[in-house]
């Protein structure tokens, strides 16, 4: 049952996909969409972004923070961890055709972050240090200068990724285990990323909330059919912001920021129980919560 069902709501989000990409959509049904959901027209290529082979201009991310672990059902704490990472990949950029001072940026890249573990000797709670590395996915809108993308931007984006813990201090059993059962193997995760990016000609900086979410094992067609559920919900978020683009394209930036993170944030919040909610895996993952200082150089 369990699988027919995911199969059904993988199903609806490709249909889903395949409106908003314009695949397999008879004309008629598509001139209807357009008229009620499609702001597309919206944002235009800005055709000063100088585009190469890869689509984009490279830009190199540097960051700090303090991160907080914890896993559902254990009672020990985890000790902070400081953390830093880079990531680096390519930036395209928009800008409205309509509303003036509107821009929007999209960075693809990959990243690597290091979490460094507390002194064990200095406590009694678990303490350990991680690697994390995976591709990233930055989206952001925002309200900069006509003539260039100076301006503040409002972030939301979503990390595929795999972590790798090494414990240096384990509680005693039953809490032990819970760490136990991440051991020093590579452990698949995802990212939800939350954040104020302040851009000054090529440079940035940012303030952001992550939240990853590590699995202990993958259940895939659990994981599937739980992420099927949180595509369609972005579907209709996505359906509202394009609306509000088309009524108040000044109020996109803040709306989009508000939704989509309200989405990411909720959903989270589901899994920290059962991490392919609402199938019932019965597992926890481990929640990794950072709060981050970085800057950014776009070329």
């Amino acid at each position: 049952i369990v699988v027919v069902v995911a199969a059904a709501l993988i199903g609806a989000a490709a249909v889903v996909t395949a409106i908003g990409s314009n695949r397999w959509v008879p004309d008629v049904l598509q001139r209807w969409l357009d008229e009620r959901i499609d702001t597309t027209s919206l944002f235009d290529l800005d055709t000063e972004l100088n585009l190469d082979v890869v689509s984009g201009a490279p830009y190199v991310m540097l960051w700090g923070g303090q991160s907080m672990l914890s896993r559902e059902g254990m009672q020990a704490d985890i000790e902070p961890v400081t953390s830093f990472g880079l990531s680096f990949g390519t930036e395209k950029t928009k800008k409205s055709a309509v509303a003036e001072g509107i821009r929007r940026f999209k960075r693809d890249g990959i990243y690597v972050w290091h979490g460094l573990a507390a002194d064990s000797a200095g406590t009694a709670n678990a303490t350990l240090g991680l690697w994390r590395f995976g591709f990233e996915d930055i989206n952001a809108w925002g309200y900069a200068s006509q003539d260039s993308p100076s301006g503040i931007y409002f972030i939301n984006g979503s990390n595929n990724g795999w972590t790798i813990l090494d414990v240096t201090r384990a509680p005693a059993l039953p809490d032990g285990q819970y760490l136990n059962d991440f051991g020093s193997a590579v452990r698949y995760g995802e990212t939800m990323r939350a954040g104020v990016d302040v851009r000054l000609g090529s440079v940035s900086l940012n303030a952001a909330y992550t939240w990853d979410q590590v699995y202990p094992r993958h259940l895939f067609w659990k994981w599937a059919g739980s992420s099927a559920i949180e595509g369609i919900a972005g579907g209709l978020v996505s359906a509202f912001v394009k609306a509000v683009g088309k009524s108040s394209p000044k109020a996109v930036p803040v709306m989009n920021f508000l939704m989509r993170n309200g989405l990411a944030y909720g959903f989270k919040t589901l899994r920290k129980n059962n991490m392919t909610w609402p199938f019932g895996a019965d597992t926890s993952p481990l929640n990794i919560e950072t709060y981050t200082l970085g800057v950014t150089v776009s070329f």
